[in-house]
């Protein structure tokens, strides 16, 4: 390739090209991306680009890497807003030129358009970018885009089943993939089926879309759940919501909607968790599906929470009736959407051991450690939690905070926040107050409060 990069710049020299010209003419050479393809156009390596950033932007970019760079250049992740925006003041240029984002400008160019403040359709002044990550950032811009894309329209079959692909990867993914790569991957992803969208097209290939972006919107509200970031998964929630609406599938609803009633037990209410369970229940309706087992367990759980022991009780009753028939089935797990058994007894444990009944709530907690997953860190983690709760329902104080202390040892920083976190606050606050100046106590909540995030 080096010898077609050399080939492409003596022309672009001879016939004067400008910057931006000779970076395409590398683009469509060489079959780069943009990014490279501007990296290339300067001569530079993956190392000269780093230093150049780190001597630009100083400490805070000492991060960076030429593996890092290298994964962007190939879309294996998308940059930080940081990043990308030490990327244009490097390349003087603007995200979509770099092959992030779209430009926005008017097609007519008879006359100077008009710019809006922070549209990159020209360079900003330096210090003062309206760079934003697409994953985070105007979600309800998005949300209002998804709505209001919902007249006919015409893509090609294939590109259609390449988006339904992609969501089925990250549906396949969720518990190999690093948290952050998915989140980064499928965001940048889901740009592009919105784009899809607004494109004229037949229905059917409308409803395929709407349900591909319903399922990429949900597996990123599971991860940032999983992150502990619950204002974004409620947003990603709504979203996958609102394009699971449009094609009519009852089940992926009810399951959005039932991962929405756990992130908000995690992390809001468990009033309002309950609530939000019991609407996914409703949407499920009796036919076998994940939702239709899996929005009573999520319902059980937040009346446990609330000390509710008699609707609680009513709630695993109608989860274990349910599960029987969804377990009865011929339905198989698939990936992030789905309800093993493992997870069934967790959600159970979970339960029981909230509304006083320990020796069973034990039993399923042993149960569910012995059938989940070796690669799975979390959950089993959540399951260590819940038995620490459960000696403690018990009167074993001491014993209690040592199990939690080792379960919380056993984990990277990394891994104690999000979930983990929620899980461990709840048990710290179960701990009665002539026992909170222990010393194991302290150790349970210094650990506990060892995050990333920290």
């Amino acid at each position: 390739m080096r010898d077609t990069v050399d080939s492409v710049l003596r022309k672009a020299r001879l016939r004067q090209l400008g910057r931006w010209e000779t970076v395409q003419e590398i683009h469509h050479a060489c079959g780069v991306g943009l990014l490279r393809a501007h990296r290339l156009a300067h001569g530079w390596t993956l190392k000269d680009v780093v230093s150049a950033i780190r001597e630009r932007e100083g400490a805070s970019t000492a991060t960076l890497t030429h593996q890092r760079l290298s994964r962007w250049e190939t879309h294996g992740e998308v940059p930080s807003t940081r990043y990308l925006l030490a990327l244009c003041r490097l390349y003087e240029t603007r995200p979509d030129r770099l092959g992030f984002g779209r430009d926005f400008e008017a097609a007519s160019r008879s006359s100077p358009p008009v710019v809006p403040a922070g549209d990159f359709t020209r360079p900003q002044p330096p210090g003062q970018p309206d760079i934003r990550r697409f994953d985070m950032v105007d979600l309800q811009k998005v949300r209002s885009r998804l709505r209001d894309v919902l007249e006919p329209a015409a893509s090609s079959n294939q590109l259609v089943d390449w988006w339904e692909g992609r969501a089925e990867f990250y549906n396949a993914a969720y518990r190999r993939m690093p948290h952050e790569e998915l989140l980064a991957n499928a965001a940048h992803d889901f740009e592009f089926i919105v784009i899809a969208l607004e494109r004229r097209q037949p229905l059917s290939q409308m409803h395929r879309l709407h349900r591909a972006s319903a399922m990429v919107a949900g597996a990123i509200g599971v991860v940032c759940v999983d992150l502990g970031r619950p204002e974004d998964s409620y947003a990603w929630f709504g979203i996958g919501e609102a394009a699971a609406a449009q094609t009519g599938d009852r089940h992926l609803h009810a399951w959005i909607r039932t991962r929405r009633a756990l992130a908000v037990l995690y992390y809001g209410t468990p009033e309002e968790a309950a609530r939000i369970a019991r609407a996914a229940a409703e949407i499920a309706g009796r036919n076998s599906s994940v939702a239709m087992a899996m929005a009573p367990a999520v319902e059980a759980r937040a009346l446990a929470r609330l000390g509710r022991q008699r609707e609680a009780e009513d709630a695993l009753k109608r989860f274990r009736a349910a599960y029987s028939r969804y377990a009865a089935s011929d339905q198989k797990d698939s990936g992030l959407i789905s309800f093993p058994g493992y997870k069934a007894r967790f959600y159970e444990g979970n339960v029981l051991a909230r509304i006083g009944l320990h020796s069973a709530a034990r039993e399923a907690q042993r149960e569910a450690l012995l059938q989940y997953p070796r690669s799975d860190r979390i959950d089993p983690a959540l399951i260590r939690i819940d038995h620490s709760i459960t000696l403690l329902g018990s009167g074993y104080v001491l014993e209690a905070l040592a199990e939690g202390e080792r379960t919380l040892s056993a984990l990277s920083p990394a891994d104690r926040g999000g979930t983990v976190s929620a899980h461990a606050q709840e048990l710290a606050r179960m701990v009665p107050g002539s026992q909170r100046r222990k010393e194991t106590y302290r150790r349970f909540i210094a650990l506990m409060n060892d995050t990333e995030d920290s």
